[in-house]
């Protein structure tokens, strides 16, 4: 019998990782880099924003980057 955890990631189960191995991603908003969650586990591919407060303000961002193209 295995001692390592398994988690869900991408629909498939992997072993699990320690946390310098973790998939990151960039948040849209704030431009900074964040890491693959547990809870995150089922729904890793739509996940986009890395908190409640950059996916609040993501129509404020958009706003911004538009104004200053022109």
């Amino acid at each position: 019998m295995s001692s390592s955890i398994k988690l869900f990631y991408w629909d498939v189960v992997i072993p699990s990782m320690k946390k310098g191995q973790l998939p990151t991603k960039i948040c849209p908003v704030c431009n900074r880099p964040f890491e693959w969650r547990k809870k995150w586990r089922n729904c890793w591919q739509e996940v986009v924003y890395c908190s409640e407060k950059c996916r609040r303000n993501r129509n404020r961002h958009a706003e911004l980057v538009s104004a200053s193209k022109l």
